[in-house]
């Protein structure tokens, strides 16, 4: 059982990161609960039982299954002439084939609970989409890290507690957005920083409490009294206020000592225009102009964008919106040049010398200001996306990692020629995929890898030139799971092909897609 383990890890990270044991993790549950993306959980048509799903977008009154309950080695039987005369047709015949998979433990993973889209891990409870981790408890994204309770997006981490974007980072508790940082509290825009607790927006700093650097002794002496005092208030009413509530509880910053920041860097949405032609003239056998023509179609099923404005210059500022995100206060938001500016707002150590967390409030609202970006390395022709690591050519993609020609995609990570997609990671030319690793010229595929050439496919493995497949694994020229040879598929390929521009020829979208073929009515 994963529970027993679980409490064990609690009790460590909690006497690593607060100094003390704070008691048993179930008493945290909902205090835990409020950053991460709640999973879901629906009846296994097949045998009643809970299946937890981490994909949201699958319509009413589908069926469901559990990933256990899948028999790869099942044989279907090629529709007939019938069946593939039309869209309609071919859907209807392919019905009760049309099976949602949840609860999806892959590779060598043990001790997972009440969780899905999990892989290769740990002592994984109540948490979705795990790679490579373990002891990992109401969380979701969670990537290459260990003893992570309560958070949402980490990677390369261990021991963190209620912390959001959090990359390469060991102890942290309440951390937003930080990146390569340890031993960091309630702090908020951090990088190459170490022993911060309640800091905005700073970069290679050390020591510091209310963005101030102290002496290391005198920062130890505030820290353990601080962090006392807040570990108190957590056992004693199973949580605390989030940073976010601390901040906007006190003053509010001076804005007019932010210095404005000019626009820099190219704006020119040619190289993505260009790349959505070429990618839909290759999935779909006709070239389409216009990106924000389609921007609704294309925002469909993914965890959007967000436009507001920086309070410092009323400058456009982009956030996503995922489940943590949504108490950032938006009062409080600037750009991420204007964020860094902000650093220099400090705490005077007149300040520090009486602070308790009764007076926090009062330096946070000074020096709080938030932001949803976050830049590094290069950007070229990067246009409106909050996030990027050496990105080039996307437009309105968040988090643009080592990626190019995306527009309107939701974490794409290694990939190129993508658009309207949602966690793709070392993909290529695929237009509305979702969920997916290594997928190559696809359209309307969901869970899926090492696939290519399919089209409305859901949980395959190593497929190609296929469509309207589910749950099954290596196959070629396959149509409702069963093999037809390529003359055949490339005929109900041509009628599809047909319908589908027609349908974006009028409507500028597409009706059917991978998450609600399971209800279509015809």
């Amino acid at each position: 059982m994963a529970s027993a383990e679980l409490e064990r890890t609690w009790a460590t990270t909690a006497k690593l990161v607060f100094g003390t044991e704070l008691g048993n993790l179930d008493d945290f549950k909902d205090w835990l609960s409020e950053l991460p993306d709640p999973t879901l959980h629906k009846k296994s048509s097949l045998s009643g039982k809970d299946v937890t799903y981490s994909v949201k977008e699958y319509c009413a009154g589908s069926k469901s299954i559990s990933f256990d309950e899948i028999d790869y080695t099942k044989k279907f039987a090629p529709l007939g002439i019938n069946d593939t005369k039309d869209v309609n047709s071919l859907i209807s015949a392919v019905q009760e084939r049309i099976y949602y998979t949840g609860g999806v433990v892959l590779g060598n993973s043990k001790f997972v609970e009440k969780s899905s889209n999990v892989s290769e891990s740990f002592y994984i409870s109540d948490s979705h989409r795990v790679d490579t981790s373990k002891h990992v408890h109401l969380s979701s994204f969670v990537k290459e890290s260990e003893c992570v309770f309560g958070c949402n997006y980490v990677g390369a981490s261990t021991h963190m507690i209620r912390s959001t974007l959090n990359y390469r980072c060991k102890r942290t508790a309440e951390c937003w957005n930080v990146d390569v940082c340890n031993d960091c509290y309630y702090s908020h825009n951090l990088r190459n920083c170490s022993d911060c607790l309640f800091c905005f927006n700073l970069r290679n700093k050390r020591h510091a409490i209310g963005n101030t650097e102290l002496p290391r002794e005198k920062y130890s002496q505030i820290k353990t009294k601080l962090l006392g005092e807040i570990a108190q208030e957590i056992k004693k009413n199973k949580k605390f206020f989030s940073l976010a509530q601390l901040a906007v509880a006190g003053p509010k910053p001076v804005l007019s000592k932010i210095a404005s920041q000019p626009h820099s860097g190219r704006q020119d949405m040619k190289p993505m225009e260009d790349a959505f032609s070429k990618t839909t003239s290759l999935l779909l056998g006709k070239p389409y102009a216009g990106i924000e023509k389609h921007a609704a179609w294309l925002n469909e099923n993914i965890i959007k964008l967000k436009e507001e404005r920086s309070v410092a210059s009323n400058k456009r500022t982009f956030l996503s919106e995922f489940n943590a995100t949504k108490v950032l206060p938006k009062d409080r938001l600037v750009t991420f040049e204007e964020a860094l500016d902000s650093a220099s707002f400090r705490a005077s150590e007149k300040e520090l010398d009486a602070l308790s967390i009764a007076s926090i409030s009062n330096i946070l609202g000074k020096i709080g200001l938030f932001t949803y970006e976050f830049k590094a390395g290069i950007g070229e022709n990067v246009i409106d996306c909050p996030i990027y690591v050496d990105g080039a050519n996307s437009f309105r993609c968040f988090d643009c990692t080592n990626s190019k020609y995306c527009a309107y995609c939701f974490w794409p990570r290694d990939c190129e020629h993508l658009f309207g997609t949602s966690l793709l990671y070392h993909c290529a030319f695929c237009l509305k995929c979702y969920n997916s690793v290594k997928l190559q010229r696809c359209f309307e595929v969901d869970s899926s890898r090492d696939c290519s050439g399919c089209l409305f496919c859901h949980n395959c493995e190593n497929v190609h030139d296929s469509m309207f497949c589910f749950n099954v694994k290596n196959m070629r020229y396959a149509i409702g799971n069963a093999e037809v040879g390529q003359e055949k598929f490339a005929l109900a390929k041509k009628m599809l092909l047909s319908y589908l521009q027609k349908e974006l020829d009028a409507k500028a979208r597409i009706g059917i897609s991978i998450f609600n073929i399971g209800c279509h009515k015809g």
